[in-house]
C-alpha cells in the first residue's frame, strides 16, 4: 500500500507551526524578557488609579447632598418654630387681649413666656423671640419708635435661631381691638 507523499505546502505549514511554538516557548522559559507582564501590571495600577477617582467623586457628591439635606433640614425647622411662635404672638396680641400700646419687642416676648409658650422639646437647642415691633402711622407708614397717637396696628417681627446660628425671621401685624377701623385702613393701602 502506497501512502502519499506530503505535500511541500504541508511541510512548510508544520514547520511554521513549529516554529512559532518553539518561540513562545522560549520567551516563556526563565531568563527570557517579557514585555506583556509589565504592560498588564501597568494596566491594572491604571485601572485601580481611575477606579480610585470615581469612587473618591461618588463619596464626595454623597457627602456634599447630605450636607445640604441637612441644612435644608435645619432651615425647615427653623420656618416652622418662627411659624408657630408668630401665630401664637398674634393670637395671644389680638385675641386673648394681651395687646400693649407702645410694647417692645421684650416685653411681647416675655409676655408669651408668661403665658406658658415654650420651645418645644423637638427644637430644644433652637431659640425663637420677638426681635422687632414697629408701629402703623397714617401719616408715615411704619415706624421704630412709638408716635403720639397710637393707631393699634403693630408689625412684629419673629426671629428663630437654630444651633448651626442659620436664623429665619417672619413678620406679622397685630392690632388693638378697639381700632378696627384703622386697620382696615392700613389693609386698603397695602401696608399690612
Amino acid at each position: 500500500m502506497h501512502r502519499p507523499r506530503p505535500s511541500r505546502h504541508f511541510n512548510h505549514l508544520t514547520r511554521l507551526a513549529h516554529l512559532r511554538r518553539s518561540h513562545f516557548a522560549a520567551q516563556d522559559s526563565p531568563g527570557s524578557c517579557n514585555h506583556e507582564r509589565g504592560d498588564t501590571l501597568i494596566e491594572i495600577l491604571v485601572s485601580i488609579t481611575i477606579i480610585g477617582i470615581v469612587v473618591a467623586a461618588l463619596f464626595n457628591g454623597l457627602i456634599e447632598t447630605t450636607m445640604g439635606s441637612v441644612t435644608h433640614r435645619s432651615l425647615v425647622n427653623l420656618d416652622n418654630l418662627a411659624q408657630s411662635y408668630l401665630e401664637t404672638a398674634e393670637y395671644d396680641i389680638q385675641q386673648a387681649g394681651h395687646f400693649q400700646t407702645c410694647s417692645s419687642a421684650d416685653n411681647y416676648t416675655n409676655e408669651l413666656t408668661s403665658l406658658g409658650w415654650a420651645v418645644p422639646s423637638f427644637y430644644a437647642h433652637y431659640t425663637v423671640s420677638v426681635t422687632r415691633v414697629e408701629y402703623w402711622t397714617t401719616a408715615s407708614g411704619w415706624v421704630s419708635t412709638c408716635p403720639a397717637g397710637t393707631t393699634g396696628i403693630q408689625q412684629i417681627d419673629v426671629t428663630a435661631l437654630a444651633p448651626d446660628h442659620s436664623s429665619v425671621q417672619l413678620a406679622g401685624v397685630v392690632r388693638d381691638p378697639k381700632y378696627a377701623s384703622t386697620y382696615q385702613t392700613c389693609y386698603n393701602q397695602g401696608a399690612c
